[in-house]
């Protein structure tokens, strides 16, 4: 499928996924998959650094592409859409760090 963002580029696109998936890879590896209503390239976007993982396409994809300076258009005149962004981006970061749990230990 089409990349939307390649790891480590300096992206420059926020996209929403109007419908269809997506696959999020990091290391060569897949994290996540996506569909309609997610949105990718929050993390390069709000941050400024380069993007941490691969976003490509699977299959038929449909998205809203924003480019950089029309986000921060966006969020100058709509600072509650900056507040959204840093909210997704706290669970995106919870959702990357939490550690899977060895239950074998537990078992009596």
């Amino acid at each position: 499928g089409r990349p939307l963002t390649s790891e480590g580029a300096d992206n420059q696109f926020l996209w929403v996924i109007v419908s269809g998936t997506v696959e999020v890879r990091r290391a060569g590896a897949a994290i996540a998959t996506l569909s309609g209503g997610a949105v990718v390239g929050e993390m390069s976007m709000v941050s400024r650094k380069p993007a941490s993982a691969e976003v490509r396409a699977l299959g038929e994809v449909s998205a809203l592409r924003l480019e950089r300076a029309a986000f921060d258009r966006v969020v100058g005149k709509y600072p509650t859409v900056l507040a959204e962004m840093v909210r997704l981006l706290v669970e995106r970061d919870r959702e990357n760090h939490a550690a899977p749990i060895d239950a074998s230990e537990f078992v009596v």
